[in-house]
């Protein structure tokens, strides 16, 4: 037995040593060797799945990963950062419906209420799906709990300014002024602030031109005249061709050889 579980210790600490160096295949071919092991422990089998889980996300391999990862859940329905990476196996695959990762994501968030990754993570993806007010209430937390983190700061004022409330996006800046002090950085917060108000603006000025419009024409509804007697351009003006104007057809009677 003792010499099982050396065994089974040093399978799991090469395979996460192989994962630390990005390879995946590697590290899955080391774990298979422990799945049909009968004698291990429920902290071995969780460790387990949890690697091949994590191996399965780098080969973008979503579906075994998901499985790897309920697997370990059952085990340990407790683990916060199960639930965080099985929402992040949801929300990548783009053949599964990303909104099903907003459960898993609360999970996460009941047992790890204080994680700071874990809150910015599922911030941006609640922003990514439209809930504003749960993005914004994670982000603000995360930004409580590590107040001197600038690159926090930073995805609040990037959600906000998603969101168009550019007069929060301000006062977040102008309140952090008073922990990052000579931070160059916040200056380049303020000016993306900045940027990203004018091009709402600019995008909110742009109206569509009313009437029924075509190419070089406006068709005028109070024209009365008959189709025939309007001098309209009979070519199709999207070709690349140079522009030829068919009634040239009836001035030419063949003089031009």
């Amino acid at each position: 037995m003792g010499r099982t579980l050396k065994w089974v210790d040093h399978v799991l600490r090469q395979s996460r040593l192989e994962l630390n160096a990005q390879k995946p295949e590697q590290a899955v071919s080391l774990l298979d060797r422990l799945i049909c092991a009968t004698d291990l422990s429920e902290h071995d089998k969780v460790e387990l799945l949890e690697q091949l889980g994590d191996a399965y996300s780098m080969l973008r391999n979503w579906r075994l990963a998901r499985k790897s990862y309920r697997e370990a859940l059952k085990l340990r329905p407790d683990a916060g950062h199960l639930y965080q990476r099985l929402a992040r196996a949801i929300a990548s695959d783009p053949a599964m419906d990303a909104r099903r990762a907003g459960r898993y994501y609360r999970n996460a968030l009941k047992f790890l209420p204080r994680n700071v990754a874990l809150l910015c993570e599922a911030g941006t993806f609640f922003a990514d799906m439209g809930r504003w007010k749960l993005s914004l209430r994670c982000l603000q937390r995360a930004v409580d709990l590590a107040p001197e983190d600038l690159g926090v700061l930073a995805t609040l004022v990037e959600v906000l300014c998603r969101a168009e409330r550019f007069d929060e996006a301000r006062r977040a800046v102008r309140i952090s002024r008073f922990r990052f002090r000579g931070e160059h950085r916040l200056n380049g917060l303020q000016q993306a602030v900045d940027c990203s108000d004018l091009q709402s603006r600019q995008k909110g000025c742009i109206s569509e031109p009313a009437g029924n419009v075509v190419p070089f024409l406006r068709i005028a509804d109070s024209d009365d005249r008959p189709v025939r007697q309007k001098r309209w351009r009979k070519d199709s003006v999207s070709t690349p061709r140079p522009h030829w104007d068919l009634r040239q057809s009836f001035w030419d009677n063949g003089r031009s050889g």
